[in-house]
C-alpha cells in the first residue's frame, strides 16, 4: 500500500521535476501543457478546489492588485467566465490590469469558516511559467 502511495505521489511530481533537465524554455512549456487538462477550467477547477489540488493548470488571468510581494488577485480563466484566484509569482513590475499568460499547479486551497459555520475556500495557484499577453 505504501509502495503504491509513493509511486502515485512521485508519478504526478515527475512532470515538474521533468523542468530542470537543460531544456529550452519554450520545449519545457511544451511539456508542461501535455500535463494540462483543457476540460479543467478555471469555472469548473473553483467549484471543487480540494479536488484539483495539484492540477497543471493554464490560464489567462487579468491582475486585480498586487496583495504583496509574490501574490496577486487576478481574474483568471476565461473572458465569459473570469474566476478569483490567488496567483503565486513574480510580482517586481506587475500592477492592476495587467494580463498574463500563466501555467502552473493549482495549490491546495485556503480555508475558513465563516459565522454561520460554513467554510470558504480561497483558491491559489502556484505559477510556473508567466508571460505578460500585452
Amino acid at each position: 500500500m505504501r509502495a503504491a502511495l509513493l509511486a502515485a505521489c512521485l508519478l504526478a511530481a515527475l512532470p515538474v521535476a521533468a523542468l530542470a533537465d537543460g531544456q529550452s524554455r519554450p520545449a519545457q512549456e511544451a511539456a508542461f501543457m501535455r500535463t494540462v487538462n483543457v476540460h479543467d477550467t478555471a469555472y469548473v477547477v473553483t467549484g471543487d478546489l480540494p479536488a484539483y489540488a495539484g492540477r497543471h493548470v493554464a490560464y489567462t488571468c487579468d491582475v486585480d492588485v498586487v496583495v504583496r510581494s509574490g501574490v496577486i488577485l487576478g481574474q483568471c480563466g476565461s473572458e465569459a467566465e473570469p474566476m478569483d484566484l490567488f496567483v503565486e509569482l513574480p510580482t517586481g513590475g506587475l500592477h492592476a490590469g495587467d494580463r498574463l499568460r500563466v501555467l502552473g499547479v493549482m495549490d491546495r486551497p485556503a480555508s475558513w469558516s465563516d459565522i454561520t459555520g460554513h467554510t470558504v475556500y480561497y483558491a491559489f495557484l502556484k505559477a510556473v511559467f508567466v508571460d505578460r499577453v500585452r
